[in-house]
């Protein structure tokens, strides 16, 4: 028999980075960085700690729970764990997540073709995805593996271009408390806490697959991920700050119209295909990820006797398109509420979840990290 693949640290930290580095979450430090103006380093702040700190400690439960997403929910009995998840779930996809990804690869996509309405377009994009899940296409899976490159050398370029000519960032008429909030707000609004839970599965199976002792895999995990999350942070610091340089010209603009704008200013109407092409891509391939998982869960929770997904499937692509004919801030103004309390929620539920495995757990002669 033979032995698993290993991988460093540093290996799985780019897989962590590729799964949390979300095309449509590219919009918010974009806005942020032009909204806070010369306090761009404080909504950095409030950022970081709940778009990537958060994240981070999400992988770190999941580790230590092995990958096992249901034990770690019932702690809170089985049917409130079943509430909280298809609430996490319907906040984090159908209604965040997976209809700013359509938006945000409309308006890449009306930079070349401006004539084609959102409603047409979303339901082209939502045909894609449907048969991209029920065939199984390893074209997006392909396709997964080029675009996350291909997307930071086009944010480099931009970032380069964008900082060249440019002053201070103007000052900010924001109390800094306000602006912290604004900058811990749009984390939620990343929904990559939640997305921990659920997308690095397939990561911590490759940990866990090494044979490792549980202590020795929470180590590689948590080295892992901090390598992955700090390339995050750079990235979500380096547009902040670009987008603040830059706020009188990106302070007219909806979320969704930042990133083409950027794009067409400075790479001109012909260069600036590129990245938003890749951009459209990348939406796509996010998407497919994400309706797999809401379809999964929607199928093993209240449709098991779907067995080809296909049913689970249409639920979760029927609902995003519908929500995606929102604007962003409209979909903000139902996701953020929600977003605020529960995402504090689920940050106690962890805590409680660690401590209890590996303090109370323990003291009980059953350790579960092992050096």
């Amino acid at each position: 028999m033979s032995e698993p693949k290993k991988f460093s640290p540093f290996t799985i930290g780019l897989a962590f980075f590729a799964m949390f580095f979300g095309s449509g979450n590219l919009v918010f430090p974009l806005f942020l960085g032009q909204y806070a103006g010369d306090h761009w380093f404080t909504v950095f702040l409030g950022f970081l700690l709940s778009g990537v700190i958060g994240p981070l400690f999400g992988v770190v439960a999941m580790v230590a729970y092995q990958g096992n997403t249901n034990k770690f929910f019932e702690t809170i009995g089985k049917r409130n764990a079943l509430i909280f998840v298809s609430l996490l779930m319907m906040v984090w996809i159908p209604f965040g997540a997976a209809p700013r990804c359509i938006r945000v690869a409309y308006e890449s996509f009306a930079t070349a073709v401006p004539t084609v309405p959102l409603w047409i377009f979303g339901i082209v994009y939502s045909a894609l995805v449907y048969f991209s899940i029920v065939r199984k296409s390893r074209m997006i899976e392909v396709l997964g593996y080029f675009l996350t490159p291909a997307l930071l050398i086009c944010l480099a370029v931009l970032w380069v271009l964008g900082m060249l000519g440019t002053e201070a960032p103007p000052t900010s008429i924001e109390s800094t408390a306000s602006i912290f909030h604004t900058g811990l707000a749009h984390g939620y609004e990343t929904m990559d806490l939640i997305a921990s839970f659920f997308f690095s599965l397939s990561i911590i199976a490759v940990i866990q697959a090494e044979k490792m002792p549980v202590g020795q895999s929470m180590k590689k995990a948590l080295l892992s991920g901090f390598i992955g999350m700090s390339i995050l942070a750079m990235v979500y610091l380096a547009l902040i700050y670009m987008a603040a340089r830059n706020a009188d010209l990106l302070a007219p603009l909806a979320k969704d119209q930042l990133l083409p704008f950027i794009s067409r200013q400075f790479l001109g109407p012909q260069w600036s295909i590129i990245p938003v092409g890749v951009v459209f891509l990348a939406c796509l391939t996010t998407s497919v990820a994400m309706l797999s998982v809401f379809a999964d869960f929607v199928k093993e929770k209240y449709l098991p006797w779907d067995e080809t997904s296909s049913y689970s499937v249409i639920i979760g692509v029927v609902l995003t398109y519908f929500l995606s004919l929102f604007t962003f801030d409209g979909l903000m103004v139902v996701t953020t509420p929600i977003l605020e309390i529960s995402c504090p929620l689920l940050i106690l539920l962890t805590v409680y979840n660690l401590g209890k495995k590996f303090f109370f757990e323990s003291s009980n002669g059953a350790p579960q990290v092992e050096n």
